[in-house]
């Protein structure tokens, strides 16, 4: 007996299957057609939610409501549109359903048709007076919903009939962003030719065009640039759309910038360019594509690194030979003296001839694919494992406790400082002498040991020390070129 359904049930259920003499009969013995089952749906809700025809007329016949609305503030019109039920959509609309009705996250019919990509269902409901530019709870409106989805014959349609093509949502993403950020370049090209502003930003201070570039969508690319998008914008963080393609190893997208005039050395708050995050990256293609377009080789970062420096840190050997042919200066120091040590690929005798230190002239025909006679063996060891522990320094806040831990990686660090330190919560990790930030693992895998480091809180802003304290000297790269030097010496003198 505990699992015989209740008349509520039973009318729901059957208005849901679509059985007609069930929903007939149940109507004869004059049960309320407007009675809620299970989360709040009626027989109506469910007979439209799967497209029952005849139902949905025999309820409405005899005066089911239809704005009536579920537990989560669905109405029947809207789950005919979620559905793609054409058919019934028109006999809703016919019986003046509201149109504009939404649920609790604010979503509208005309947004489900869109999403679903139903362009007959969006005619109507357009026709039908559905205000094109509702937004929901989260600011989006249809078109963002159908660029979303990829339905460009919905797009269409909304375009024709005027819909905000600049309308951003609450993370101030626009209609454009969602069809670059999907890879459709046939929406854009509808967007930007509806006047979508190209160079608008989001939250996060992103650009259309930088979405693409990061995604590696080359011919929404194409397309921007094709409109004029601002191949040299920059974010808060100075990051540009060049750098993240260079990042990313996309080298066609990374020509067409180039070619669309981006600034080829601008630099990120780390004072990094696209050059020295290819060459961190080993992306050769990127690393010609940059140089024959006259990136500076010997440009420095923040702390005084190079390209060739990052290069011959990670161990890319092709990309350290491509630097070279390109006049990379093997002598130029980082702020605390790092020079550019040499992958152990390279000889020994290559080694001995760079240590001399060779003028610009000599060096200049010295050629790396040469073929030098040498024991095989005779090899210089580097020691390239960036996953092994290092030593850093670390301080609180307010400088009040320093610790020296060894950590592996960036994840490492945090979790030993919170341990050492006593912290917790959102942390931000920063050089404690400038207050840059370093949130990315490749750059942190570059960085020398004994690096201090200061932790943050959320809200916590970086403050200099004050005068009188004593700072610890920074960053230390141990290279081989010094050592070399003096063993450069020993054999000419044998």
């Amino acid at each position: 007996m505990g699992n015989l359904l209740s008349k509520e049930q039973l009318f729901v259920a059957a208005c849901g299957e679509g059985d007609k003499s069930q929903v007939r009969k149940l109507i004869r013995d004059k049960f309320d057609v407007n009675m809620k089952g299970h989360g709040g749906l009626t027989g109506l809700h469910l007979a439209c939610h799967n497209g029952h025809i005849d139902i949905v007329i025999e309820l409405i016949q005899n005066k089911a409501e239809l704005d009536i609305k579920d537990d989560v503030d669905d109405a029947p019109l809207i789950l005919a549109c979620s559905q793609g039920h054409e058919k019934v959509v028109k006999i809703l609309l016919e019986n003046n359903a509201n149109v504009n009705a939404k649920n609790k996250n604010g979503v509208t019919a005309l947004m489900a048709a869109c999403r679903k990509g139903n362009a007959i269902i969006v005619n109507d409901l357009l026709k039908n007076n559905a205000q094109i530019d509702a937004v929901d709870k989260n600011n989006q409106t249809a078109l963002m919903a159908a660029c979303c989805e990829g339905h460009e014959n919905v797009v269409n349609i909304l375009l024709d009939q005027n819909a905000n093509v600049n309308a951003e949502n609450r993370n101030g993403a626009t209609s454009l962003m969602a069809a670059c950020l999907k890879g459709n370049s046939a929406i854009a090209k509808y967007l930007l030719q509806h006047h979508a502003n190209g160079d608008a930003k989001d939250e996060d201070d992103q650009t259309a065009l930088m979405l693409a570039c990061h995604g590696g969508y080359e011919k929404v690319v194409t397309v921007l640039l094709e409109h004029n998008a601002n191949a040299s914008i920059a974010t808060k963080k100075n990051i540009t759309a060049l750098m993240l393609a260079s990042t990313n190893g996309y080298s066609t997208i990374v020509n067409d910038l180039l070619q669309s005039n981006a600034e080829i050395d601008s630099k990120n708050l780390a004072g990094e360019t696209a050059l020295m995050s290819a060459c961190k990256k080993g992306y050769v293609h990127i690393v010609k594509v940059l140089l024959d377009s006259n990136a500076s080789v010997n440009i420095q970062n923040r702390l005084g690194l190079t390209g060739l420096m990052f290069a011959s840190f990670c161990g890319h050997i092709d990309v350290v030979r491509l630097l070279l042919d390109h006049k990379a200066d093997v002598n130029i120091r980082g702020n605390n003296g790092a020079i550019g040590s040499i992958p152990d690929e390279l000889t020994e005798a290559h080694l001995m001839s760079l240590a001399r230190k060779p003028d610009e002239e000599t060096f200049a025909k010295t050629k790396m694919e040469e073929e030098i006679s040498v024991d095989e063996n005779a090899q210089v060891k580097y020691v390239s494992d960036q996953r092994r522990p290092r030593p850093y320094k670390i301080w609180t806040s307010d400088r009040t406790l320093k610790k020296s831990v060894l950590a592996s990686s960036l994840h490492d660090l945090i979790q030993k400082a919170c341990e050492k330190l006593n912290l917790s919560g959102i942390l931000r990790v920063v050089f404690e002498e400038d207050g840059t930030e370093i949130d990315e693992e490749d750059y942190f895998s570059s960085l020398p040991d004994n690096s201090v480091f200061q932790f943050l809180g959320k809200d916590e802003k970086w403050q200099p020390a004050r005068k009188g304290k004593i700072i610890d000297q920074r960053y230390y790269i141990v290279t081989f070129l010094n050592s070399l030097s003096s063993k450069a010496s020993e054999m000419d003198k044998s």
